[in-house]
């Protein structure tokens, strides 16, 4: 997105909420100076609508287009899990063994905080525990991921300080 049209966006929330101070724009550009100029857009409108107050960089981000919601997100990554159920190894002492190649890393930290693949692997034929497991899952990794989300805020800061720079050599 060029700085023109992140000014066409934020200018346009200023006209609705009211004027911002210089040091909150520069942290708002920083933030949003990657994304996609339609995707800004979009955004934009859509909190002039839906906003009662100021937007704050997660409500903005929260209405750009494609954005998926965390508990879908969560349960995507579950039903990979269930999907590497079905991918094993032969253990000659403890029979098949899901071995998890090709998951995710963080997907197989999770499940590791579980118990593992082999246990989600020995409990899948009970609905009651299975259950507990999807809901344990899903409860840790949207706290993992609101954790991801929040780092990617605060390692911003040092993109803010350099703001003044980057807007200088900003196309228009």
């Amino acid at each position: 997105m060029t700085k023109s049209e992140f000014f066409e966006g934020w200018d346009f929330l200023c006209s609705i909420f009211g004027e911002r101070d210089p040091r909150t724009t520069k942290a708002y550009y920083g933030l949003f100076l990657s994304s996609d100029a339609d995707a800004w857009k979009t955004a934009v409108a859509r909190a002039s609508r839906e906003c009662k107050k100021w937007p704050m960089p997660a409500d903005l981000l929260d209405r750009m287009p494609g954005k998926v919601s965390l508990e879908a997100e969560a349960d995507a990554a579950w039903q990979k899990v269930l999907a590497a159920l079905d991918a094993t190894d032969y253990d000659p002492v403890n029979g098949p063994r899901p071995h998890g190649r090709g998951l995710d890393g963080r997907i197989l930290a999770l499940a590791g905080g579980l118990g593992g693949l082999s246990r989600l692997y020995d409990i899948q034929e009970n609905q009651r525990d299975l259950g507990f497991a999807r809901r344990e899952f899903i409860d840790r990794y949207s706290h993992a991921q609101e954790h991801v989300n929040a780092g990617l805020l605060f390692s911003a800061e040092p993109l803010v300080r350099d703001i003044p720079l980057l807007m200088e050599g900003a196309d228009e």
